[in-house]
């Protein structure tokens, strides 16, 4: 495979394996280096993989189960239109003052700043004492609670004075959405959101059970915070996160026993050398919410040939080399996860979907008849020009360049002659956003820690998003005679609290989205999580275990989640 050569490089820069301390626990993540990193989650290139050793949510939801486990929030009470969080009493930021109500109060209005719906769904956040908050919703659909229980908490009230009282002055106006506010204020809001982005800390500082206490260009150190709640379950006094500027390096990591957890992809041999080299390491698999595929541009690419492209593809030879720990999506491209389709599509309504499972003598027919012709192995469109077709891939991506390079071979052998192009991290957004490709490897569903599936198909129908830029689709769409407004609806559904309406307008997405011929899923992607028993965590639950799925969260969230409550 392509990558041994870089991991034979990458083994030699990781050298041999250091010292174990029984006491400092190992892990991988990345970051912008100093002296552009920086501890502003708001502010680009910020945190990087500190965000869950240092920050903390409400609760850590945990899908398989529906439990919410108690992080800086204790329980929490339902009734009529409200929810009331009853926080922890013994937390504390790392500088040891106390945490309240109105700190996790000023970080959620904080949000708004960043559009975050919180504001739409929420009328109210009362501050019921020092360590007791009510949401009184405004709509109250079964995103709710994942929409704000889960969000990090960065910030005591005391330290963005400003831009809180602006945040302040838009609520008490009733407004749902900065857009709906006067000039002046948006302006205000304008202002305030940019002293956000201005603040410039050296490292970040919140509530978690690791404080950092330095950062560099190779590794993060963390010391346990002694005042968390929780810190008498962790038995280290230190954290080392080791710097994974690509997957050879975090390979080369683990081939040397030097980490005891991370999340990465990593090809099926390889990581059977890895457990065989160390029988210590275990592997957990637990589905992110994410499906992987590629974005067929409406604005490059006609119709027919999008469809034939689909059809042409065999998805599940593609995904058990790029990602072969995923689920094959080898039917249709619903914009809904294969595993959530039966709760929110009807039997009846799936049926209308026909499979476009890997047909080549279908994709063939479909270009023929739409007046191409295939001249000596080579495909010409209607005009008598060969074919010639570009995949995009975000650079840094080894699993989506791979994927790119088997579906670019795969329409190559079918006649169209394909290459791929590797665009920079930082122009890729610009380049899709622009439309300026073909057809390009990226995320498609991103369901993430949501209940419902607007979150997925928001992604490709929210104004505004990459991939709905992307796409290049009118926002006035036809399904089934009925005409509507793809925007509109999407956001609608994001407040729709009747389940028979809500199943409608995932009907009408999804099936917009299948008969616009615009996304290719190729797979539903599984995350493998690294972690070694032994010999400085002890006592790690099995692969299957619930709290697992809580990676659609975060993955280092999970992790300490793991140690925190599952061992």
């Amino acid at each position: 495979m392509k990558g041994w050569l870089p991991l034979a490089l990458a083994l030699l820069l990781v050298g041999c394996a250091r010292t174990v301390d029984p006491k400092v626990l190992r892990a991988g993540g990345d970051w912008s280096p100093p002296p552009a990193y920086h501890g502003n989650p708001f502010g680009f290139g910020g945190v990087g993989a500190a965000y869950h050793f240092v920050f903390e949510p409400l609760f850590s939801y945990v899908p398989e189960t529906g439990q919410w486990l108690p992080r800086l929030g204790l329980s929490y009470e339902d009734e009529d239109r409200t929810t009331t969080v009853h926080l922890r009493p013994d937390n504390h930021w790392h500088d040891g003052s106390p945490v309240t109500a109105e700190d996790v109060r000023a970080n959620l209005l904080l949000l708004i700043l960043r559009g975050h719906p919180v504001g739409e769904f929420c009328s109210r956040i009362e501050v019921v004492d020092r360590l007791t908050l009510r949401f009184h919703w405004r709509y109250l659909t079964e995103d709710v609670k994942t929409m704000v229980f889960a969000e990090l908490v960065y910030f005591p009230a005391k330290a963005f004075p400003g831009p809180l009282a602006v945040v302040e002055d838009f609520r008490r106006l009733g407004l749902r959405r900065e857009q709906e506010a006067p000039a002046e204020l948006q302006r205000r809001m304008a202002e305030a959101r940019q002293q956000l982005l201005r603040y410039r800390p050296e490292m970040p500082s919140g509530t978690g059970p690791f404080r950092m206490t330095r950062v560099t260009a190779s590794e993060m150190v963390f010391e346990k915070f002694a005042q968390h709640p929780l810190a008498s379950r962790l038995d280290y006094d230190q954290l080392r996160v080791f710097r994974i500027g690509s997957n050879e390096v975090g390979w080369a990591m683990l081939l040397s026993n030097q980490l005891d957890f991370v999340a990465m992809s990593c090809p099926i041999d390889l990581t059977a050398e890895i457990q065989r080299k160390n029988p210590n390491y275990r592997v957990a698999l637990p589905p992110d919410g994410n499906e992987v595929g590629f974005i067929l541009n409406s604005r490059r690419l006609a119709p027919e040939l999008r469809q034939a492209l689909i059809l042409a593809l065999d998805r599940d030879a593609v995904r058990r080399i790029a990602f072969p720990y995923g689920e094959t999506v080898d039917d249709r491209g619903l914009g809904v996860l294969a595993s959530l389709r039966s709760k929110w599509l009807t039997a009846e309504e799936l049926s209308a979907f026909q499979a476009r499972s890997h047909q080549p003598e279908q994709a063939r027919q479909t270009l023929e008849q739409a007046g191409y012709r295939l001249v000596e192995g080579r495909w010409q469109d209607p005009t008598g020009q060969p074919l010639a077709l570009t995949v995009t891939c975000r650079g840094g991506y080894t699993d989506f360049i791979l994927m790119a390079e088997v579906a670019a071979a795969q329409w190559d052998k079918f006649g169209i002659a394909t290459q791929i192009r590797v665009v920079p991290p930082d122009l890729y957004p610009t380049l899709l956003t622009a439309g300026d490709f073909q057809v390009t490897a990226t995320f498609g569903v991103m369901h993430g820690r949501f209940v419902t599936p607007v979150a997925g198909l928001e992604r490709f129908f929210y104004p505004g998003n990459e991939v709905n830029k992307a796409m290049g689709l009118p926002p006035r769409l036809e399904v089934d005679g009925q005409r509507f407004s793809s925007d509109q609806l999407i956001r609608s559904l994001r407040r729709e609290e009747d389940p028979a309406r809500l199943r409608r307008g995932v009907y009408l997405l999804s099936r917009a989205l299948y008969d616009e011929a615009v996304y290719l899923p190729v797979f539903e992607k599984r995350n493998p999580m690294f972690y070694a028993e032994g010999p400085v965590v002890h006592g790690w639950p099995d692969g299957h275990d619930p709290t697992w799925s809580n990676v659609v969260c975060g993955a280092e969230q999970t992790f300490l989640d793991v140690l925190l409550f599952d061992r």
